[in-house]
């Protein structure tokens, strides 16, 4: 990977999405997903997605991380142009700064709990330091009683909390989330909010979490609200005394994204 290729000087943008757009081919037709998205992340910022369900919040992060490339528009992470990488390269940087935590998990069937976090530590090579580390953070997220359980005698919670646990084992300094306290109680999904809070204020790393809980944004720094594939508003969360004036704040927006829609 080039640096002088591919490295962009503005540093302090840890991640920045311009004019990026994304469509399927379902039958006869094509559905266009994203519609021309922008927007910038700041190293050490906490964001929330919120939209209504089919707004693209999902395909949105898959072209984030480099998983799913978009129709046009750029995306570049720590200046480095993702649509300018090799599919080897574009592996190399996920597995070295993005952490991804998946709305369906994505844990493999055969391997334990512990190996399923491991996993991508082992792939690297990496120090023992780095795997006690790994460990460390299962027992964080109360899962070390369970290490050696398979997915299949894990319950929902404690899958996501896994998935959550390898996310974070690759010491990312960005965390993409989808929906990540979907399977977990209100209580743990709190802790889990906390825990993002802290590694974004403490340890200056930048995450963005999809979710349509105004629970989970309000821990954030500001929201970005998605609609139609288009961003219709954005605020930040300090303008919202609770979760209750956050979610009218997240409604209001997107009546307002509505009716400038149909001007």
């Amino acid at each position: 990977m080039s640096d002088q290729g591919c490295r962009l000087s503005q540093r302090e943008r840890k991640l920045v999405a311009e004019n990026v757009t994304k469509s399927f081919r379902h039958v006869a037709t094509t559905i266009q997903v994203l519609r021309g998205v922008s927007f910038s992340l700041l190293t050490g910022e906490f964001v929330a997605i919120m939209g209504p369900s089919g707004s693209g919040k999902s395909t949105l992060l898959h072209v984030l991380a480099g998983l799913t490339p978009p129709d046009s528009g750029r995306v570049s992470l720590d200046g480095y142009e993702i649509g300018e990488l090799s599919d080897r390269e574009m592996t190399a940087l996920r597995r070295r700064k993005i952490g991804i935590v998946f709305q369906q998990f994505n844990l493999i069937p055969a391997l334990t709990l512990e190996e399923n976090v491991l996993l991508p530590l082992l792939a690297e090579r990496v120090d023992r330091s780095r795997l006690e580390k790994a460990r460390q953070i299962i027992r964080d997220l109360g899962l070390w009683e369970r290490r050696h359980h398979r997915p299949d005698a894990l319950s929902g919670g404690e899958q996501q909390r896994t998935a959550i646990a390898r996310a974070l084992a690759i010491d990312p300094t960005l965390i993409l989330a989808d929906e990540p306290t979907g399977n977990l109680d209100s209580i743990a999904g709190q802790q889990f909010c906390h825990l993002l809070k802290t590694l974004a204020k403490e340890q200056s790393r930048t995450i963005l979490v999809v979710t349509h809980e105004p629970a989970v944004a309000i821990w954030t720094d500001r929201v970005l609200v998605l609609k139609d594939g288009q961003i219709v508003a954005e605020f930040p969360t300090e303008s919202c005394n609770s979760v209750r004036s956050l979610a009218a704040r997240y409604e209001e927006s997107l009546q307002m994204g509505q009716l400038e829609n149909t001007l």
